[in-house]
């Protein structure tokens, strides 16, 4: 029998294996690392190249996958705020650019060497800001920007911050906290009446168009903006006459700019009712493809067709349609980025023909192209419409969809802009009832309205209350019917 063989135990074979495992595990993880960063190089220097060739889409897409894997770098958190905020044209991406800009503020407070970008940072929030009405907020970051020295476009946009808020009923207040250090100069104009500061910079930017057009529209508007102010004491055509000198000088400084003549036209055009086409003539020669002047052109003679009675027999009011019509639909398919104002003045064109398919067909493109824009006042004309013309179940569907795009663009609409639309859509759910012949919850509709009235314009209120007072007349309410009614 063959004896067995004894085994033994290569102790120093042994010995060596961690090491061996160690040394194999180092190399994996450094041979991971060094790719990981050459892969995040490479999209690095991708994202750059696609900057320097203002393709800000894409190169949005490579910093953030380079950030996925480098989420540290404060460098490229900046560059990709600035090339979100570049490339953002629908209030959904304002809204993310400024939160992108505010991060970018942060890693830069965090990262000394970055200190010095701060204040571009903080002007492209600004400008963001007003861009979809967060005025106070943008007022925060104008107090963080005031130095020492003077700054007239801080004073501009303060101006423009303060009467964008004073025309929604919005306080103007800057909190405590950033009032501390506050310059001088800057807290000087936090001190003026509102029309005064307008005034003011004015006189020191007179070639601004937006601050042209706004002092203007105060002079043409409501006397109340001016109380307490130096124009305060002016007649009605001297204020009148202000604002026909402001435009002029506009037109005079800015002759080959279509904004100008649009802007002369917005200020002619709240003085004289007969609509002054010869402005707009002007600006759409000198620019037949400008987004801008198609929509004034189109929305202008639309207004025209809609505001007068012609007799049997006139052309005039179908050839307003016509050429509305012919400005609206070359801006929707120019490709440019769907406006629901837009979409809103069409169908209001088919409206005005008795088209009212076309009209509501090309409504409810508009709610789909314009998914990311607001689409409120489009909703808003679909449910009237389907309400005028007795189509109860469509009509129900748009109600629950047009309550779904107030929801949705409750934060980026003017509240004055959003009571208008919470009234609007109670009067519409209230005449819906009524039309299904259920009166009660037609009144318990406008009692809500009336009930938060105070936190709607005076108008508003009367409409609401007119709206409630005809709705206890159905019921034979007749005392709470004049009660409303008196209101």
């Amino acid at each position: 029998m063959k004896r067995l063989q004894s085994r033994r135990i290569n102790f120093a074979a042994l010995i060596a294996l961690p090491g061996l495992i160690v040394v194999i595990a180092t190399i994996s993880v450094l041979m991971h690392q060094f790719q990981t960063r050459r892969a995040a190089m490479t999209l690095l220097v991708m994202a750059d190249r696609l900057i320097e060739q203002e393709d800000w889409v894409k190169s949005a897409e490579y910093l953030n996958r380079y950030l996925a894997i480098q989420p540290d770098d404060a460098a490229s958190k900046v560059k990709l705020a600035q090339v979100i905020d570049k490339s953002a044209v629908s209030p959904t991406e304002i809204q993310q650019a400024i939160s992108l800009l505010q991060l970018a503020v942060s890693a830069c407070e965090s990262t000394p060497a970055l200190e010095d970008e701060i204040p571009d940072i903080r002007h492209s929030m600004v400008t963001r800001m007003m861009q979809v009405g967060r005025y106070e907020d943008a007022l925060e970051q104008l107090a963080k920007l005031a130095g020492p020295k003077v700054d007239l476009d801080l004073e501009r946009n303060l101006a423009m911050c303060r009467y964008r808020l004073a025309s929604d009923n919005r306080s103007s207040n800057i909190a405590d906290a950033s009032k501390t250090a506050l310059p001088r100069w800057f807290s000087g104009l936090l001190e003026l009446n509102i029309v005064d500061l307008l005034l003011k910079a004015y006189v020191d930017n007179p070639q601004n168009m937006e601050l042209g057009v706004s002092l203007a529209n105060i002079c043409l508007g409501d006397p109340a903006l001016l109380k307490g102010s130096v124009l305060a004491a002016e007649s009605k055509e001297t204020l009148i006459a202000r604002a026909v000198a402001i435009s002029d000088r506009l037109v005079a400084a800015h002759g080959r700019d279509p904004n100008a003549w649009l802007a002369h036209y917005e200020i002619t055009s709240r003085k004289d009712r007969n609509f002054p086409d010869a402005d707009l003539e002007r600006a759409i020669a000198l620019a037949p493809d400008s987004p801008a002047v198609l929509k004034q052109v189109g929305i202008h003679f639309l207004n025209r067709a809609k505001s007068v009675v012609l007799l049997a027999g006139d052309s005039r009011k179908k050839a307003w349609l016509d050429r509305a019509e012919e400005c609206l639909r070359k801006l929707i398919h120019a490709g440019a980025i769907p406006d629901p104002s837009v979409y809103v003045a069409l169908g209001e064109v088919f409206q005005e023909r008795g088209e009212t398919e076309k009209a509501l067909e090309i409504w409810e493109e508009g709610c789909e192209k314009c998914k990311n824009g607001i689409t409120t006042d489009i909703q808003l004309n679909i449910v009237r419409l389907l309400l005028r013309l007795n189509r109860l179940d469509e009509a129900e569907r748009h109600l629950g969809l047009m309550d779904a795009a107030i929801r949705r663009d409750s934060n980026s609409m003017p509240s004055k802009n959003l009571g208008t639309a919470n009234r609007l859509a109670k009067q519409f759910w209230a005449n819906y009832y009524l039309a299904r012949g259920d009166y009660q919850p037609a009144v318990l509709a406008m009692e809500q309205v009336v009930y938060n009235a105070k936190e709607m314009d005076s108008l508003n209120q009367a409409e609401a209350s007119a709206f409630l007072g005809s709705c206890f007349m159905k019921l034979g309410q007749w005392d709470r019917a004049a009660a409303s009614f008196e209101q």
